[in-house]
């Protein structure tokens, strides 16, 4: 085991990744008009819509539970208007994340169920609070445990191992990756988000996820991230199993929900899980059945 911690580098696995899956051009793209000051709305819209496919499964999840839209949301250029680029261009990534990435999960059983439950989670638990900033919630989300699926991309039975010493518990986890690695999944999704480029609330929220209070700007994201993703780690919350993680988690780690009453956090959770549902069978039956007919049940 002590071989791993000379031998792997989390850079070093960073880099694998991002040799196989590169970052998504039409992501590279939009992502360029939109921090440079000559392109408009119109034209990161234009540039979408080039991709008609893609455009239109952006708009279904657009108009997904997800947000709940009172009237349907029918071109790329009014969902900029309404959501604002920057989600917009985050919802897009995430798309594009999963559709690269989709036949590569099958070591990580759900993965892709709780990473749109853990985004999902992150969403309604931001409501909540008003410090944050909601274009950023989703894709902080999505990327919670993107470390994990890298270290899988290259070390594939060390996640195997991790996860059957662990027997479940999420918060035994990156112990266990920190003992055996010498970095966890935090410290991988971190990097990776650095490379891309990616804002530094996103990149402390996932990087400080499991130590918030080192994080230097941004605690609450990282309350968030952390949050969401150990809750997302069990698919069906009820009652009693709500109460038990809840006593697991230590009180520094509570501040972000601490005025939820305990019934309402529940209505939280379970109203998560359900919209959280909803949108994965929109990404698996109608954006990328094929691709993911191939991940286990």
């Amino acid at each position: 085991m002590a071989e791993i911690k000379e031998t792997i580098s989390s850079e070093a696995l960073v880099q694998a990744f991002i040799k196989d899956f590169p970052f998504p051009e039409i992501c590279h793209k939009v992502f360029a008009y939109a921090s440079h000051p000559h392109y408009s709305g119109a034209d990161i819209a234009a540039l979408i819509e080039e991709d008609k496919a893609l455009s239109q499964h952006l708009l279904r999840l657009i108009n997904s539970v997800l947000y709940k839209h009172q009237v349907a949301i029918t071109s790329i250029s009014r969902a900029i208007t309404v959501l604002g680029v920057d989600e917009v261009k985050h919802l897009l990534l995430g798309l594009s994340l999963f559709k690269l990435t989709i036949s590569h999960a099958t070591v990580l059983p759900l993965f892709w169920q709780k990473t749109m439950y853990c985004s999902v989670l992150a969403k309604v638990f931001s409501k909540q609070n008003t410090v944050f900033h909601g274009e950023n919630v989703f894709l902080m989300g999505f990327l919670a445990n993107i470390g994990q699926l890298v270290i899988a991309h290259t070390l594939p039975d060390m996640v195997l191992k991790i996860m059957a010493k662990a027997q479940g518990h999420i918060l035994v986890e990156p112990i266990l990756e920190e003992e055996i690695l010498g970095f966890t999944r935090a410290d991988i999704g971190g990097e990776l988000i650095k490379q891309w480029g990616l804002p530094d609330s996103i990149y402390e929220g996932v990087a400080y996820q499991f130590s918030p209070d080192t994080s230097e700007h941004h605690f609450f994201d990282a309350q968030l991230v952390y949050l969401s993703s150990v809750l997302s780690a069990n698919l069906e919350h009820n009652a009693m199993s709500l109460q038990a993680f809840w006593q697991e988690v230590s009180e520094e780690r509570k501040t972000l929900l601490k005025p939820v009453e305990s019934k309402y956090l529940l209505a939280m959770v379970l109203q998560a899980q359900d919209e959280s549902l909803n949108v994965f069978e929109l990404f698996k039956n109608d954006i990328y059945k094929a691709e993911f007919d191939i991940i286990p049940s």
